[in-house]
């Protein structure tokens, strides 16, 4: 007797087992489905892509929001009354949930680049569901304690938009195959899966779809308006110490000040009040809690305002160690430990303190009255100096020797203007406007050479006439280089910073480009996308008229996992068994034959059997000749075991 030889084995598909087992719980072979997938699982496909849409445009605004971080965290400091680094967790968060998101998508495109029914476990849109419900919320959220993040999100464009085009180029035409495999299915495909994955015209309505949003991106460069995209870079911006050099050493303090020094700033910015005695100091907040050891020292007085303590009172406070405690700026781990002493022996200076380390390097100054806000605020109530506080500051600079045209005052803290509106100060202290409603032209005839203005509510054209006027404007807040890269395309003159030490380290923006320069990446990139789509599409339409079958794909197109088996008469097997042999009529398809595959073994037809007895178990056909292996047949799936030879 012959012997016998295992003619069938499957391969175990550990990288597609480890697919369908993530996306949809189905480990094994059986359980992987090539069939059409459901309305359901269209859906939450869908839902899918929705959710990645969302959180990719939190990553970006998280991305750009870290110029704002103080203003998230400030809020989370009045919320708690303690630093908590909002900004940070968020953007964790928003990271890890960023990173599960794109593996969720890159393996449901997998299941459709290999035919597969796209199946998401019931516990993947549960997570789905509750990340689209975070990400509105936080959405409202955020519009209620910063909508500043969204004036930050629409002028980003100007720097990012030439890139954000690129990258959704590359982006829409890596995933341009797996869009065509979807909407141009092969024969095998739609005859494995017994019905199309969609019906014709819904393919032909989202094919429409799809060329429109490709021809939108091919045109999108028309719309980007950017000042990067000029003839020529302006000059770069003098920068403006905010509170000194606050992100590398505790801010409104002396070492703060000497810090920013050694970057050639060329203005120090703080905030003043005026102490219960009369003497003006450098405080930012109403409050001592936040960077004091008030709490300590007297913990009794810790929530009234700093203008009700004495000077006295205030100089035994330290004013340095928060700096290290809550580690706003992640700097504690590269503190040396001469800056940790230094920072640790840091006191509340006096205005005459911040006016001698401004002439040390020949600095201007520029500060907020913060007195000022107290008062109207209501927690300076009975100070003894709260109507001629102007004048302690003014005398306290000319007993300095402090030069007054150094002094920035802001225009709304002092009265210069006569009746004929021409500013007239016999200090020749330099005015800044803070007024948007103010021409320029009158601010030049008026005598103020300076505009202090937030980094979001000015354009480029805004700039220009202030230029055209010798008017100087300077935006604040500004920390990261790509919104400083943008100011300084715009001809800014000036930019108020947390970070002198790395925009005083740029030597230009972060890009800059010619128009020619601009229109020929445009170009280049869209001819490459097209060529590449054109390629997948002729290779999507050759292979629409190529078919291959195997046992193991149409066993495993067999069964729905819904628990509905898909029924096949054994002449509709043998038909897709047989296509590739020559796709046979169905009167050459009495029968079939098997041979044994080794290389030794003669070409002589054994005995015949019928097509419905392959997938019978070896019991049900004892007697025929040999003991040819078989798979099992179980309910509601079919097990194949044996290579079928023609």
């Amino acid at each position: 007797m012959r012997g016998h030889e295992r003619l069938q084995s499957y391969d175990k598909h550990y990288g597609m087992r480890c697919v369908t087992g993530f996306t949809g719980c189905r480990w094994h072979r059986y359980q992987q489905s090539t069939t059409a997938s459901k309305r359901w699982d269209i859906f939450w496909f869908w839902f899918l892509i929705a959710v990645s849409i969302y959180i990719m445009f939190w990553f970006y605004y998280w991305l750009l929001a870290e110029n704002g971080l103080d203003d998230i965290n400030w809020y989370a400091y009045e919320q708690f009354d303690k630093a908590v680094p909002l900004y940070g967790i968020l953007f964790i968060l928003t990271c890890i949930t960023l990173v599960y998101i794109v593996i969720m998508f890159i393996l449901t495109l997998i299941h459709i680049g290999c035919g597969h029914q796209i199946y998401i476990h019931w516990s993947h849109r549960l997570l789905l569901s509750a990340i689209l419900v975070l990400c509105i919320v936080t959405t409202i959220i955020m519009d209620q304690i910063w909508d500043e993040g969204w004036k930050l999100q629409k002028i980003s464009f100007m720097i990012t938009g030439p890139f954000l085009h690129v990258s959704l180029l590359a982006l829409m035409t890596a995933l341009s195959w797996f869009i065509l495999s979807w909407l141009i299915p092969s024969r095998q495909q739609i005859d494995i899966a017994h019905r199309a994955v969609l019906s014709t015209t819904i393919r032909v309505i989202l094919f429409i779809i799809y060329i429109i949003i490709m021809i939108l991106l091919y045109i999108l460069p028309l719309y980007i308006q950017s000042p990067c995209i000029s003839g020529s870079v302006p000059h770069k911006p003098a920068l403006v110490a905010h509170r000194g050099a606050s992100t590398i050493a505790p801010e409104n303090t002396v070492a703060a000040f000497r810090y920013a020094n050694k970057y050639k700033v060329l203005t120090l910015e703080s905030d003043v009040s005026i102490s219960f005695d009369g003497v003006p100091f450098v405080m930012h907040d109403t409050t001592l809690k936040r960077t004091t050891n008030v709490r300590d020292v007297f913990p009794d007085k810790a929530d009234l305002a700093g203008c009700m303590f004495n000077m006295s009172q205030l100089q035994q406070l330290e004013a340095g160690t928060f700096f290290m405690r809550d580690d706003p700026y992640g700097r504690r781990r590269s503190l040396t430990a001469n800056e940790v002493t230094l920072f640790s022996n840091q006191s509340i200076p006096t205005l005459a303190d911040y006016l001698k380390v401004a002439m040390e390097a020949n600095s201007s100054v520029m500060f907020d009255i913060k007195f000022m806000d107290d008062l109207r605020k209501g927690k300076c109530v009975g100070h003894p100096f709260e109507n001629n506080y102007t004048d302690i500051i003014m005398k306290t600079a000319t007993d300095v020797g402090f030069p007054d045209e150094k002094m920035w005052w802001l225009y709304f803290h002092l009265n210069f203007t006569n009746a004929d509106g021409v500013v007239s100060n016999h200090f020749n202290y330099t005015p800044v406007s803070a007024n948007r409603n103010v021409p320029p032209e009158v601010l030049n005839r008026t005598g103020v050479n300076i505009v202090n203005f937030a980094y979001h509510s000015i354009t480029p054209d805004n700039v220009s006439s202030y230029n055209d006027y010798n008017v100087s404007v300077n935006l604040w807040t500004v920390d990261s280089p790509w919104l400083y890269s943008l100011h300084w395309c715009m001809g800014v003159g000036s930019t108020t910073t947390n970070k002198c030490q790395l925009l005083d380290a740029m030597k230009q923006p972060i890009w800059h480009l010619t128009s020619g320069q601009f229109k020929i990446m445009w170009i280049t990139t869209d001819c490459a996308s097209l060529i590449i789509i054109l390629v997948m599409l002729a290779v999507r339409l050759m292979r629409r008229h190529k078919a291959t079958y195997s046992v193991e794909t149409i066993s495993l197109g067999s069964t729905s996992h819904g628990g509905t088996k898909i029924k096949h008469s054994p002449q509709t097997m043998k038909r897709k068994l047989l296509m590739d042999a020559g796709r046979l009529q169905d009167d050459d398809l009495p029968e079939l034959q098997l041979y044994s595959t080794s290389p030794s073994a003669d070409r002589t037809p054994t005995t015949p059997v019928e097509f419905k007895d392959i997938f019978q178990p070896d019991a049900a056909r004892n007697g025929e000749q040999g003991s040819t292996r078989t798979g099992k047949g179980g309910k509601g799936k079919n097990r194949v075991g044996s290579e079928v030879s023609f």
